[in-house]
């Protein structure tokens, strides 16, 4: 069942690209004349991953500092790795992140703080080793438990604003047990709220998704906003653009806020490194380079800045810093003095 409910969930979310997209593409177009606001982005952020940073071979903590004394973003996606916190069942050592949450408060920065089986980053699932070969009923209640405790540890920094459980659940992407992700990710909504009353943030994909079960479950609503997608077979692997004015988000979302009013919708994941077949450290720079040029990010952040979309946050500051140490400071430079200088 849950399988025939992603096939429907994917297929009427293209089928929407040619009503929404016609829409959104004509509303853009007569904007100026009709004064439609179409100004997004100003509550730009950034989402910080500490195992990304690591994979570039950086500190992640010193990273982390750079992006906040430098950037000076106001609003950081910071994600929690269950792997790291529970290495051993119960044992809950926070010590590592609490570090990061304290810097974020001491930089006044507004905190969404990530938690679950299912993060950002490959491969996706960040499971304990000692967790993975669990039952699902006890492997669920363990997931519980660490939610439980997360919450416990962090609800009463004033820096956090919202809560995330998991990243795009309902999206079949990466070594996850998609079904049960699927099916338990209400329930440890449910447990989140019950320790604390900020709102809880449920993410989906901003293409491939129709986007309603995140409105169903969540308080607030994120997606994702990737120009590019990549086909890929046996023998080659070629990328396309989406076909899809700005305003296809925005539309898309104030469609589904006509059935569920209050619940805001914000930009989660808006894609400014390169999407590689193998990890971006062990791709030549001329290749990172070639698919991601300067001035194609440059024009990735004025598409989303036409979603009219206030809050969006910016994902690749782990490899804008990497390069910037390599002495390639223009994408870090850029973000800088284009986006949060404002």
């Amino acid at each position: 069942m849950v399988w025939i409910i992603e096939f429907f969930s994917g297929f009427i979310s293209m089928l929407l690209w040619i009503p929404l997209g016609i829409a959104a593409f004509t509303l853009q177009v007569l904007a100026p004349a009709l004064r439609i606001q179409t100004a997004g982005m100003q509550e730009p952020g950034i989402v910080f991953s500490i195992k990304q940073a690591e994979s570039f071979n950086l500190d992640p903590y010193r990273t982390y500092e750079a992006i906040l004394d430098e950037l000076h973003p106001k609003y950081v996606r910071l994600i929690a790795y269950w792997d790291r916190i529970e290495k051993q069942q119960g044992v809950y050592d926070f010590s590592e992140f609490d570090r990061y949450v304290k810097k974020s408060e001491q930089a006044g920065v507004r905190l969404t703080l990530i938690a679950g089986r299912k993060v950002p980053r490959w491969p996706e699932c960040h499971i304990p080793a000692w967790a993975a070969g669990l039952s699902a009923q006890e492997q669920n209640q363990a997931l519980q438990a660490y939610l439980s405790a997360f919450v416990q540890q962090y609800r009463a920094s004033g820096a956090v604003e919202l809560w995330q459980v998991e990243n795009e659940p309902f999206l079949n992407f990466g070594p996850c047990d998609f079904s049960r992700e699927v099916r338990d990710v209400a329930s440890e909504v449910g447990v989140v709220r019950s320790l604390d009353a900020r709102p809880v943030l449920v993410t989906a994909s901003g293409e491939l998704d129709t986007w309603l079960r995140a409105f169903l479950t969540g308080d607030q609503v994120g997606v994702s906003l990737y120009r590019r997608f990549f086909v890929t077979t046996p023998w080659f692997r070629f990328g396309l653009q989406y076909p899809l004015a700005p305003l296809f988000y925005k539309l898309k979302g104030a469609l589904l806020q006509t059935v569920f009013p209050g619940k805001r919708l914000m930009v989660t994941e808006l894609q400014l490194e390169p999407w590689l077949p193998q990890s971006i450290v062990s791709t030549p720079l001329k290749q990172q380079f070639k698919e991601l040029p300067f001035s194609q990010f440059q024009n990735y952040i004025s598409y989303a800045r036409q979603t009219g979309i206030p809050r969006i946050y910016l994902w690749g500051g782990e490899w804008w810093y990497w390069l910037k140490e390599r002495n390639y400071p223009e994408y870090w430079n850029y973000v800088r003095t284009a986006v949060f200088a404002h």
